[in-house]
């Protein structure tokens, strides 16, 4: 499996480097200095990222390390300025044989901080300063993705080509911050095809995951059961890279479709890949991740750069400016935002750029919605804060307000006259018990009440 990702990286490592100069001459002719730019701030292939609330942290990928080897690996770096400057902290992430370890996930849950690679699971209980293994067997394979969902900790895993079974590969779940796991697989199918699970999201309460080659599968129950919707999974097949929600929609990327969206928890599809395409050919560039920030949408090629979406990928834009004259950076393997910037890590290191200067310019199609919606809070379970989004057809007083169990009311949230468009609004439940509130859109006559969990 690893092979199937980097193969895009192995391309071209022994071309020619495009000199320095070359690079500013074109962009000083095509007046570049008008136009945001990626800016690198760190070297290598880089697979993903999290953050606390000190650091963003990188995951590398590995290198041939011998015994007696002077250099030191870059397993996990991390910032502590907002990407600007980076420092390795890859004490104790052990490899299985002469290559340095494989970072393909990580994530961050209160003051601990877990990877995922292909020498299993790592914890780290300072910021990364170092790493412990921890017991998850029989585990075999790459860890592609880590989900924090409340207490809950996911690892999704690829078995590869041989080593399936019920309790290899697959999902694995941890309900005691990484200290025990168990198998988490009943509703996927004992093949390789349902054992690949590369991402994971959730939708209120449903949990989602997406395999490579078995599509995408749901679980109502935190994860310890999965099942397609019906009875015949809709997106059997797909390769499924990854997942991403902006307010109650679902996006999936992948390789085979590209991209696809459901607007009802993944009974439905829609493709959504307008722009993502080869203009002689037309086929879809292969996704290898998704970011989201307020109701833009990002997503990472192999071989093309990066692509915007500020319509619900209705139509994509690509946004490559300084991207084409590195080698190998148009392979993007993760994309994030953090703190106001966007962040991607790709074959040829990591990039970053204001979030504003790219999201604020509006597509054809990414006029008001034609009707008022209210979407469901994202993320949910949360702790303490979570986004409630909404839409207006027409400039409306909305009153946006948040209500306990028991009827009275806990938070207003907006109370006003807001203009036509897309609204996004914070709600901190740092004051709250844990448990069940809604929260009530009202808007001219429309009125919509949803629910929403706070987990401490």
């Amino acid at each position: 499996m690893k092979d199937r990702i980097r193969g895009s990286v192995k391309r071209g490592l022994s071309g020619k480097l495009t000199p320095p100069w070359i690079p500013l001459l074109l962009c000083l002719a095509v007046n570049c200095a008008a136009h945001a730019q990626w800016a690198k701030v760190e070297t290598g292939i880089v697979y993903c990222f999290t953050n606390d609330t000190v650091y963003i942290y990188a995951g590398h990928a590995g290198g041939v390390y011998f015994p007696g080897d002077s250099s030191v690996a870059r397993n996990v770096i991390r910032s502590s300025d907002n990407g600007a400057s980076w420092e390795n902290v890859s004490s104790g992430l052990t490899s299985r044989s002469m290559y340095s370890i494989n970072i393909f996930s990580l994530a961050s849950k209160g003051g601990k901080l877990f990877a995922g690679t292909d020498n299993g699971i790592f914890s780290s209980t300072d910021q990364g300063g170092s790493w412990t293994q921890l017991d998850v067997a029989p585990w075999k394979g790459e860890v592609h993705s880590i989900f924090v969902d409340g207490p809950n900790i996911l690892a999704g895993f690829d078995a590869g080509d041989s080593n399936c079974s019920d309790t290899v590969g697959g999902v694995f779940r941890s309900l005691d911050d990484g200290k025990t796991w168990l198998a988490a697989n009943s509703g996927l199918r004992s093949n390789c095809m349902d054992k690949r699970i590369y991402a994971f999201a959730r939708i209120g309460s449903t949990l989602f995951a997406g395999a490579w080659g078995g599509g995408v599968f749901t679980s109502v129950d935190s994860g310890a059961n999965w099942a397609p919707h019906g009875n015949k999974n809709p997106t059997e097949g797909w390769q499924v890279t990854s997942l991403a929600v902006i307010d109650s929609t679902l996006f999936m990327g992948g390789w085979a479709p590209s991209c696809f969206r459901s607007p009802d928890e993944g009974l439905t599809w829609i493709r959504c890949e307008k722009g993502i395409t080869d203009t002689t050919t037309y086929d879809s560039y292969a996704l290898q991740g998704f970011a989201v920030s307020d109701h833009t949408l990002f997503t990472g090629t192999i071989m093309h750069g990066i692509y915007r979406s500020s319509n619900m990928g209705d139509e994509w834009i690509p946004e490559n400016s300084n991207l084409e004259y590195e080698p190998l950076s148009l392979d993007i393997f993760s994309l994030s935002v953090i703190d106001g910037y966007a962040f991607v890590g790709s074959g040829g290191g990591v990039y970053r750029i204001p979030v504003s200067t790219i999201a604020s310019v509006k597509q054809n199609g990414s006029s008001p919605p034609g009707e008022i919606s209210l979407g469901q809070n994202y993320p949910n379970p949360f702790n303490p804060t979570t986004t409630i989004r909404y839409g207006l057809s027409a400039r409306s007083r909305v009153n946006l307000t948040v209500f306990n169990t028991l009827g009275q009311q806990v938070a207003t949230l907006v109370n006003g006259e807001m203009e036509a468009g897309y609204h996004s609004v914070r709600f901190d439940g740092s004051k709250l018990a844990s448990g069940v509130y809604f929260y009530r859109l009202s808007a001219g006559t429309y009125v919509e009440t949803r629910k929403l969990l706070i987990l401490k």
